[in-house]
């Protein structure tokens, strides 16, 4: 069975801060949008094996910031990274400005490397309103995620989501044995016996010992 596990951002512990909203306009209207705020608060998962891709690319420049486009599959409430590309980009210490983008991606990641998880200025005006999920990340596993929602007054509003990094098992065992079992023939008892005992044959007046469990097979 498959497990979750939080990750480090304790601002999300609670269902209300995961509800809460990132305000990208001073009007009174969109801080208080009783319609977005009664939309359910929506989960993305990041499955380790992508997660720990992420990770390690963002640490081959440990001190720059790096930039992630993503796909996605959408379950109920739950948004699931499928796959993760690095585009063409130009990066510094603040800031990963993309260069070039291929094909169709709808969610953004970068990386604040040493630095809290947070959107900038930039961020929110520049590209915020250009994905449908926005997520920052850092080296101590904190994320920053949000949802664009487009409202019926024809406004943009930026929903926070909470992420989770889903544990993989990298084999299945039933598959395994299965695999196993369409590839191998077992010997009849008597002649694994035979093969046991020329294998493992010793000096003459030896007694010959075998596994407790070999006589069972």
């Amino acid at each position: 069975m498959k497990k979750v596990r939080d990750t480090k951002d304790t601002s999300f512990q609670e269902q209300e801060k995961v509800s809460q909203p990132i305000t990208l306009y001073e009007t009174h209207e969109c801080e208080n949008c009783s319609y977005a705020e009664r939309l359910t608060a929506r989960v993305i998962i990041f499955p380790e094996r992508l997660y720990k891709y992420w990770r390690d690319l963002t640490k081959v420049n440990p001190n720059l910031e790096l930039m992630g486009l993503f796909r996605f599959q959408e379950e109920g409430d739950k948004i699931t990274i499928t796959e993760i590309t690095i585009p063409e980009q130009e990066i510094d210490a603040a800031q990963c400005k993309l260069l070039k983008r291929d094909g169709l991606w709808e969610g953004h990641i970068h990386s604040h490397h040493g630095m809290a998880a947070f959107f900038s200025g930039t961020d929110k005006t520049d590209t915020l309103p250009m994905y449908r999920f926005s997520v920052v990340s850092n080296h101590n596993g904190e994320f920053l995620a949000v949802e664009k929602l487009q409202l019926p007054c024809g406004g943009e509003y930026f929903k926070r989501l909470l992420v989770v990094i889903q544990e993989e098992e990298i084999f299945n065992p039933e598959e395994l044995k299965s695999l196993v079992k369409s590839k191998v023939q077992i010997k009849e008892k008597e002649r694994m016996l035979r093969a046991y005992h020329r294998e493992m044959a010793q000096p003459s007046g030896s007694i010959t010992h075998y596994p407790d469990d070999f006589t069972s097979l």
